[in-house]
């Protein structure tokens, strides 16, 4: 009974293999390539985040300013009824600015 001799695992050479490893930034690159989709729809987001985070920023400061001007009105007039009158709609204005979670 002859035994076959298993052939031998040849060791890989590893002159013979020139191993390059992409960069982080090259696998980036090539994933965008990959999904334009994906990634465009990625980029749309965080523009869209970025402009609402503006506007709300911006209504939120105008509402303020609006809020204290009135105020400052308010505190200008020397009748005290008419003062306590429009302070009292300047608290109100607070009021519902607060309860609708406006700054």
């Amino acid at each position: 009974m002859a035994t076959k001799a298993k052939p031998r695992k040849k060791a890989p050479d590893i002159l013979d293999q020139q191993h390059t490893s992409k960069s982080d930034w090259a696998k980036f690159v090539e994933q965008v390539h990959e999904n334009p989709v994906l990634y465009g729809a990625i980029a749309l987001f965080l523009v869209l985040c970025v402009v609402a985070g503006i506007v709300y920023r911006t209504a939120s400061g105008s509402s303020l300013r609006s809020l204290t001007t009135q105020f400052a009105q308010a505190a200008q007039n020397e009748d005290p009824a008419l003062r306590a009158a429009e302070l009292r709609l300047v608290w109100l204005r607070v009021l519902i600015l607060r309860s609708t979670g406006s700054p």
